[in-house]
């Protein structure tokens, strides 16, 4: 639970639960508790309560504080510790997660799929083969802007861990290059805990069309993605992006090439 969502739950307890517990002149009956907490987090945390206390226009609503760290004294309406334990013991179980991570469990082959993605910089409809990548996609967009999304490749393959898997292909032409020159990707999977360790290269080569006086020319240049990143089997990762000239000779500025890798479980009978 970070910070941000723990300020918003413990705000909530504060709007929902002081009323019960009001004296006079409407001001909440404070208790104090002391929590259990990871040594890690013990100042984040105290200056999370501290700023959520401190919402109040007229005065604090409680305090926070750490005699050391693991331990964590609160004072604050009583109403509200039912929220501050239950937060605190989320967190706790979160951060056990963390500090003893379960390894990714494989036992058969995986299969990886990789794909080519251009974010063209204007609106338009993004390409109905890309369904399935959306919600990585969309995060990407966030940091981009207006920007729409065309497949360009997508090529799969199926390996053990440690089997090192060597494809190349031809893809798609352009709408003024008939042909495209060959595609070569080059990845190994490996054990990492709690995720799997992918190693990959990817090389490509995207041909330029450029026009003078009457006569067109086609150029190619060389791009392409050399990564290693941890990946968990079904997560949809982009593991890098690089600016290309528009192969067409369209588009005013260029293109933004993202690659993108799955990895999944391969069943076996």
């Amino acid at each position: 639970m970070n910070r941000y969502f723990l300020a918003l739950f413990l705000a909530a307890g504060l709007l929902t639960g002081c009323g019960g517990d009001a004296g006079p002149a409407n001001v909440p009956k404070l208790e104090m508790r002391v929590y259990d907490v990871p040594p890690d987090q013990t100042e984040t945390l105290s200056r999370t309560l501290n700023s959520v206390f401190a919402s109040d226009e007229k005065t604090a609503l409680g305090k926070a504080s750490s005699p050391s760290p693991g331990r964590l004294v609160v004072l604050a309406p009583a109403s509200l510790h039912g929220s501050i334990e239950a937060s605190l013991r989320t967190l706790a179980k979160e951060q056990a997660a963390r500090a003893n991570p379960t390894p990714a469990k494989v036992d058969g082959p995986l299969r990886l799929s990789f794909w080519s993605v251009d974010a063209v910089p204007e609106n338009g409809a993004d390409d109905p083969a890309l369904v399935a990548l959306m919600p990585a996609l969309d995060e990407a967009r966030k940091q981009m802007g207006i920007v729409h999304f065309e497949l360009r490749d997508h090529v799969s393959g199926v390996s053990s861990l440690g089997e090192n898997v060597e494809r190349s292909w031809t893809g798609s032409g352009t709408q003024r290059v008939a042909a495209a020159p060959i595609r070569q990707l080059t990845y190994m999977l490996k054990n990492g805990s709690p995720s799997l360790m992918l190693n990959l290269d990817f090389k490509e080569q995207v041909p330029v069309v450029q026009t003078m006086n009457g006569l067109t020319n086609v150029n190619y240049i060389s791009t392409g993605a050399n990564t290693t990143t941890a990946v968990l089997p079904g997560q949809t990762l982009v593991v890098t992006q690089n600016p290309v000239p528009d192969s067409d000779g369209t588009a005013s500025v260029p293109v933004t090439r993202l690659y993108l890798v799955r990895v999944d479980a391969v069943a076996t009978l």
